[in-house]
């Protein structure tokens, strides 16, 4: 694990819903997310931190801070140490 809590591996996990990670699990996208109006998109090659899920958006960040709102029900790749 990295500084920070974040991870520098590439190792892939598990294929699931986004929903279906715990807090502080690590993702990449699978597809491109369905977003509300005026929130940030993520990137393909990117790794995200997992909050929480809040109605059908889910609170997300990244290892710069900024926070991302993804449809729940997006398909991601747990990505583990």
């Amino acid at each position: 694990m990295a500084t920070n809590g974040w991870l520098n591996s590439t190792a892939h996990g598990d294929s699931m819903e986004l929903y279906n990670l715990k807090r502080g699990d690590h993702f990449r996208l699978l597809e491109e997310p369905q977003i509300p109006p005026v929130a940030d998109e993520g990137k393909m090659d990117k790794v995200y931190r997992f909050d929480h899920v809040d109605g059908m958006y889910s609170y997300i960040t990244d290892p710069e801070g900024n926070v991302y709102h993804f449809a729940a029900w997006t398909d991601v790749e747990k990505v583990t140490e």
